[in-house]
């Protein structure tokens, strides 16, 4: 206990660095052209710039890698309480059919071709999580369970954040010359893009039909990080060990589970779900800067010209496949 409680200084310091991060970035994607991005990404090129100008001083070092960890898995978990169940209820069988079988086509395209070029497996994994879930929050979900190194987190945060950011800009383009009603075009938007905030971004273009139906499609897709969270911890156990049946599980998953229940059966109220999901974001964004103010110069040799291509060619694939079965199911 003396212990934990002498290292509070130390750890509050890094801290309030992380902190200090993640609210500048979050005023900087309110304006153009941080908007198309993100707060999350946002505060990842806000750690960075602070490491390569000013400098993170070593005593800090302790608190911002605690906000990385601990505070990422308590951003996650309360971010549960954005999404309400119901909502995905309501969409419909067809639009949870679309967003979970484009998840499942782009996971699978990118992690399969990435290994056939010989791109690293990890940052392959969670470049391939990231576009077909939900960004940043899946990559930085699933890399403790499969122990990746920062570098390798960050590189494949990066690469979702430039390719996500292209797309996302491109559908307010594309809109006019899709064929599609409010609707179908919120769906494709919350079907096929990565973070959450580009799915956003894209969908305004629609009107507030597509952007709420965005915003539920996109969730739908955030609430599918569970089983893959989990389906991944089980061949994580599997490969590294063949005989144990202990399964490293991600128990955050379960926190963002058990929040998501409370938001479906009323058990929170309208203030403090809206109190939850800002936390969430504040937390996810001291993560993120903190991932930031950690990457080493080296993270950016890390970056493959291959794994880039791979996310561009799978977040194509993603788009087309989720624009037919929009055209066919809706």
């Amino acid at each position: 206990m003396k212990r934990f409680a002498s290292s509070i200084p130390t750890l509050l310091s890094g801290v309030i660095f992380t902190f200090i991060a993640a609210v500048l970035s979050s005023a900087l994607a309110e304006i153009a052209p941080f908007s198309a991005m993100g707060a999350l990404v946002t505060a990842i090129l806000l750690g960075v710039f602070w490491r390569f100008t000013a400098g993170v001083p070593e005593r800090a070092l302790p608190g911002i890698t605690f906000s990385s960890r601990h505070l990422l898995r308590l951003g996650i978990i309360l971010l549960g309480a954005r999404l309400h169940l119901g909502d995905i209820y309501e969409a419909g069988f067809n639009a949870f059919f679309i967003a979970a079988s484009g998840l499942l086509i782009a996971l699978l395209f990118i992690y399969f071709v990435a290994k056939a070029l010989k791109v690293d497996k990890t940052l392959s994994l969670l470049t391939a999580c990231g576009t077909a879930i939900c960004g940043a929050s899946a990559i930085a979900a699933i890399a403790p369970i499969v122990k990746a190194e920062q570098k390798t987190t960050t590189a494949s945060i990066a690469i979702i954040a430039v390719v996500g950011t292209v797309f996302s800009i491109s559908y307010t383009f594309l809109f006019p010359f899709l064929g599609m009603n409010a609707y179908e075009y919120g769906v494709l938007s919350g079907g096929t893009l990565h973070e959450v905030a580009h799915a956003v971004a894209a969908s305004e273009a629609g009107g507030t039909v597509s952007e709420d139906h965005a915003l539920v499609i996109k969730l739908t897709r955030v609430a599918l990080l569970i089983p893959v969270a989990l389906g991944i911890a089980m061949l994580q156990s599997r490969r590294e060990n063949q005989s144990s049946h202990v399964i490293p599980v991600p128990w955050f998953i379960f926190g963002f589970l058990a929040m998501s229940l409370a938001n479906t059966f009323n058990l929170l109220s309208d203030f403090t779900v809206a109190f939850m999901v800002s936390a969430s974001y504040v937390f996810l964004g001291m993560a993120m800067a903190g991932f930031g103010m950690q990457m080493p110069a080296a993270s950016f040799k890390t970056i493959s010209l291959k794994m880039f291509t791979v996310a561009v060619c799978g977040s194509l694939l993603l788009s087309f496949s989720g624009y037919v079965l929009i055209e066919v199911m809706l």
